[in-house]
């Protein structure tokens, strides 16, 4: 935190002492040079109690394409400013802040774990025993050369498995849409995700497919009418645990009775490191993916 907290005080500084830099009044100028110096004394107190991890991993963002937009963004705001410019300067800063929220890691961190709060004490295999396990979306991904492999959330096909292997399900289900893509032959989500159980030694007989469904609520519709043919009693809904507040929504929505299982948590609680003050893609990915959730919960989908 220390860290943090000097990089974030020398950035202040020195950016007074930008601000102070056009002025020709000599006790202006003196402030000046003052917070010049302040500032770099900052800096380099900050590189000290870093150490040379975090002030390589600071710069190696900062000239990421992601960090060269935030510090132009940055300088144009400031120029707009010296020059009078209020109107666009304002603006242009009121945009560097959206851009430095959108992509700051700590955020999109509080975001994922707002919506995944109450399920990160749930361990699913520890409950009880279910007649059916539904996994949304798989989490398999096909390659253009034809592999097939885990995506982002393949943590929700292992935890099915490992449901299954302990003996906590009775049948997995596998929903998603259908893969058309071109030069590969036709497939779909839930088949991939059906051949990765199988090379685990889960019987065929014990997948079932909801082939088709490309939304959460169109998925949601699939598993009320497999429910009405199999009269299965207790089920778990399995999916990534920022994703389950609103699975679970639609579900009461249509009345199904479901257990939310989490996999493939996004939040965490690692202490605040200076790198994370620079918008990354780990934060512009959370941070979508929570306004994502909130987008759908918003509109029923």
């Amino acid at each position: 935190m220390l860290e943090v907290l000097l990089l974030v005080i020398a950035v202040a500084v020195l950016a007074l002492a930008l601000g102070l830099r056009r002025s020709s009044s000599a006790v202006r100028r003196r402030w000046f040079l003052a917070a010049l110096g302040a500032g770099l004394i900052l800096l380099a107190a900050w590189a000290v109690v870093a150490g040379e991890y975090d002030v390589r991993k600071v710069a190696g963002l900062l000239l990421m394409p992601a960090g060269l937009v935030w510090v132009g963004w940055a300088a144009l705001a400031w120029q707009l400013a010296g020059r009078g410019r209020r109107r666009l300067a304002v603006t242009a800063w009121a945009l560097w802040l959206a851009f430095t929220l959108a992509g700051n890691v700590w955020v999109g961190r509080a975001l994922m774990g707002w919506l995944e709060h109450g399920y990160d004490t749930v361990d699913p295999v520890r409950l009880e025993r279910f007649d059916a396990v539904l996994v949304l979306g798989g989490g398999l991904t096909r390659h253009d050369h034809g592999q097939v492999y885990l995506g982002d959330a393949g943590d929700r096909v292992m935890l099915a498995a490992r449901l299954y292997l302990s003996g906590k399900t009775d049948y997995l289900i596998a929903s998603g849409p259908w893969l058309a893509d071109p030069g590969q032959p036709p497939t779909s989500v839930p088949a991939l995700t059906a051949q990765a159980w199988q090379d685990l030694d889960i019987p065929t007989e014990r997948i079932v497919l909801l082939e088709g469904p490309r939304t959460t609520s169109a998925e949601i519709v699939e598993l009320e009418r497999l429910l009405a043919a199999r009269r299965w009693q207790r089920i778990g809904l399995l999916t990534s645990a920022y994703h389950l507040r609103r699975a679970t929504g639609l579900c009461r929505r249509r009345g199904i009775e479901v257990t939310p299982l989490p996999a493939d948590f996004a939040s965490s609680h690692t202490a605040p490191q200076p790198m994370h003050l620079v918008p990354q893609g780990d934060g512009f990915n959370n941070v979508q993916r929570a306004c994502w959730e909130l987008l759908g919960a918003a509109v029923g989908r």
